[in-house]
Order: C-alpha cells, then structure tokens, then sequence
C-alpha cells in the first residue's frame, strides 16, 4: 500500500515549513504500516497455552495404595530348627530356633518328648517371653543308651494358668522336671520330631 504523501515544498518554504512537511510525510508513511502490522500479529497463532495437549499422550497418576500392612500373627509360636527328622548326636544336644509373635502375656516352653516313657522333659532355659526371633540350647538330648531313636521338640504355649501348673512341678532324683502329661491350659504351639544318636 502506497501512503498519500503531501507536496513536496519548493526551494522557497522556510526551514521550518520544511521541518513540518517531513512529519506529516513520516506520520503519512508509519500509521498505515503500524495498523498493518497489528492487524496481521492478530491472526497469527501463539504458543500453544497448553503444549502438554499436542501429540502428546494423556499422562495418568497412579494411585496412592494403601501403606503395607505387617504380615498377620497366624502361629504365636513356630520352631524354625531343627527340621522334622533331623538327626542329632545327642550327647551335643541341639540349638532350638524359632520365632514368636503376638505373645501377649503368654509366653513359650520347650520340652524333649521321651516316646518311650510319654514324658515330657523340660528344656533348661528360660521361658521365650518377646516377640521375635529366639534360639534355646537343649543338651544333651536323650542318654547314652540312644541309638536312633525318635523323640519330639515340643514347643508349649503357656498362659498364666499353665505357667502357675508348671511353676508347681517339682524336679525329680536327676534334678529334671519331668510331666506325665501337660496340663489342659497348656497347649502345643508347634513340635519337630527328632532322631537321636548318642
């Protein structure tokens, strides 16, 4: 687009004269461009405010899952050592393992189960009490007599009423407190049968 231009002052017009139709000339050439400009920077496009939304997958947050919940208490009681069958010289006797949970004021007995005689044989140490891991020393196991012969690791959940039955036995001749059978408050957590060989 070509602007109007006024007439170009003759040799005669004052400096001044001159000054003046320099701006008019100059206003005549810039408005026109300016408008032009503006009307055109209206039609072109921008950044895109949301340049997430251009070929570009939706992005989905997973959810937040529940915190982990600790494994349920399902035996109070458990011997993790030995295992079922296990052999055991038992003039060394045997290290008892195992794990305890949710004890809640009862607490853990161990006993050697003579097949022979039924007795139940009470292992030196004291009663397990906490929860958690815990290892007991029973030796020597069985006597000199024993070739491969079985007996049980019985493993006693005791609550108060048992502990008062136990805590009444009196030890025999060998200085062992020995039960015939265990009392009705007293039960079985768990057991390993064991082959002895002294």
């Amino acid at each position: 687009m070509m602007a109007n231009l006024p007439p170009l002052p003759d040799s005669r017009t004052s400096k001044s004269g001159l000054w003046v139709w320099f701006v008019v000339s100059l206003t005549a050439i810039i408005v026109p461009a300016l408008g032009l400009w503006l009307t055109n920077s209206k039609t072109v496009p921008g950044p895109d405010p949301n340049p997430a939304s251009v070929g570009t997958a939706p992005v989905s947050v997973p959810a937040q899952s529940a915190p982990a919940q600790p494994p349920r208490c399902e035996h109070h009681l458990r011997i993790t050592s030995p295992e079922n069958g296990q052999h055991i010289k038992g003039r060394e006797g045997v290290t008892i393992k195992g794990t305890a949970c949710e004890l809640a004021g009862q607490s853990g007995w161990l006993f050697d189960s003579d097949p022979e005689d039924g007795g139940y044989y009470l292992v030196d140490g004291a009663p397990i009490a906490s929860n958690g891991s815990w290892a007991r020393s029973d030796s020597p196991l069985g006597d000199s007599s024993d070739v491969s012969k079985g007996y049980t690791i019985v493993l006693v959940l005791a609550n108060q009423a048992c502990v008062q039955k136990l805590a009444g036995v009196k030890p025999n001749a060998d200085g062992d407190i020995v039960l015939t059978a265990l009392p009705a408050d007293c039960l079985i957590g768990d057991q390993v049968d064991v082959v002895v060989t002294w």
